[in-house]
Order: C-alpha cells, then sequence, then structure tokens
C-alpha cells in the first residue's frame, strides 16, 4: 500500500471518528433543549421569512406549553397582523396586555388593530401607552 493510500485511508479513519463523535453531542444536546425554545425559535425563524402560517404553527404549539408568555402571544398577534387578520389578532394582543402591561410593542400592534377597525379613541390611546411606555 502507497503513503498516498494511507494518508488516504487515515484522513477518512479520522473524519468517521470525529464525525461519530460531534454527531453523538450534537443528538445529545438537541434532546436536553427543551421543546418550547425549539419551537419559539422555530416561529420566529418562520416569522423572519414571512412564512405567517408555519409561525403561527409553531407559536401556538409554543403556547401550549407556556400560554401566558408575552412574547409568545405576541409573535401570534403579528403573525395575523401581517396577514390582514386583525380581529384574530386582537384577543392575543388584549392577553398580552393584561400579563405584561409594560410590553411596549403589544400598544403599537393594538393600535394597528383598532385603527383597522376604525376604532380610532381607542387605536389613539393604544398608540399613546406605547410612546409612555
Amino acid at each position: 500500500m502507497s503513503k498516498k493510500s494511507k494518508i488516504i485511508i487515515f484522513v477518512c479513519t479520522a473524519a468517521i471518528v470525529l464525525f461519530s463523535y460531534y454527531s453523538v453531542k450534537f443528538f445529545s444536546a438537541l434532546r436536553r433543549t427543551p421543546p418550547l425554545d425549539i419551537y419559539s425559535s422555530f416561529a420566529s425563524g418562520y416569522l423572519d421569512e414571512g412564512h405567517y402560517a408555519e409561525s403561527i404553527k409553531y407559536t401556538n404549539k409554543a403556547l401550549e406549553l407556556d400560554p401566558d408568555n408575552p412574547d409568545l402571544l405576541n409573535m401570534l398577534a403579528v403573525c395575523y397582523l401581517y396577514q390582514g387578520k386583525f380581529a384574530e389578532a386582537l384577543p392575543y394582543l388584549e392577553k398580552c396586555v393584561k400579563l405584561a402591561p409594560k410590553y411596549y410593542q403589544t400598544f403599537n400592534n393594538l393600535g394597528l388593530v383598532f385603527q383597522h377597525a376604525r376604532q380610532f379613541d381607542e387605536a389613539k390611546a393604544s398608540f399613546a401607552a406605547f410612546q409612555g411606555t
């Protein structure tokens, strides 16, 4: 066997050993990652890419694990806002305001919902709360 063949065999063997080692570490770390973090990461990624239906799917899965999470509630509402489904966004924003009254972004989103519904007094109050937080 030539020296070149021995080097190739050594490099391939080393690559297999390293791959095996790191793949075991990766999959055991994945098993330890809480599903909530995975679902919310997928939801956020899909939202950023404009795939709102997928984001809604994963946000709902995350909300099953943590139904009072203001970040998730607001994210779900934003998905509905971007789809033009203002009425569907409203209950999530209202719940978010009750749970986290200082979560300023919710007031801006709530103002958008009220503005679309032509409820201008409520929209004005929400935008004022947004600026005051």
